[in-house]
């Protein structure tokens, strides 16, 4: 996940990268920070400046656009749709111990996304304000660990990708009997590897 929209973004792989949206946009300033790292500062992560409970909501997904084809910097949302996510969110690197989740909404038969919220809004957190083609999903902290800060975000790709287009050799620091290896999509994954991850209900549905 990460850039490469009508030339602003430049694949990581193909060049330097520079954040393209600003970190305050969807108040992401108030949890993160950009974080430039690797040879000569060429790639970029959002990077934790507070700590954060376990499933605490980070922030939702109202700024995308549909694609009628995947890209390699989209987000999948169902078993034939794609997103652009247009926000800070993707510069969220992947991570076979990941520390956030995406908890993507599928669009209707119309390839249409809700105007509210799929998921319950806990109290005390703000109830969405619907982008233009509504909201596909959220992005919480993983459900099974607390984030701290300092830690770079990370997600697990596969959980909302069947068949990437563009698999990638991992670099995550998970221990070697957790990591990977190849990252290529859930369709690549073994059952009982995928069933220790939150994994999106498009993905369950494909599995099946």
């Amino acid at each position: 996940m990460a850039p490469y929209l009508n030339g602003d973004i430049v694949d990581p792989s193909e060049g330097k990268t520079d954040p393209a949206y600003p970190i305050t946009f969807q108040g992401l300033d108030k949890y993160c920070v950009y974080h430039s790292h690797g040879q000569d500062g060429l790639s970029n992560s959002l990077r934790a400046k507070i700590d954060l409970p376990a499933g605490h909501l980070i922030g939702y997904i109202t700024n995308h656009t549909p694609l009628k084809k995947p890209a390699w910097s989209s987000v999948q949302t169902g078993p034939n749709s794609h997103i652009e996510l247009n926000s800070p969110m993707l510069y969220i690197n992947h991570s076979c111990a990941p520390n956030v989740e995406f908890r993507m909404v599928s669009p209707d038969a119309q390839g249409n996304y809700p105007s509210t919220d799929s998921y319950a809004v806990r109290e005390g957190q703000p109830a969405p304000t619907p982008g233009e083609f509504g909201i596909a999903g959220e992005l919480r902290v993983a459900g099974n660990r607390d984030l701290k800060a300092g830690e770079d975000l990370s997600f697990f790709y596969p959980s909302t990708e069947w068949d990437m287009g563009k698999p990638f050799q991992c670099l995550c620091d998970a221990p070697k009997d957790v990591c990977l290896g190849k990252i290529q999509g859930a369709k690549h994954v073994d059952r009982q590897v995928l069933g220790k991850y939150y994994v999106n209900p498009h993905i369950q549905d494909m599995l099946k």
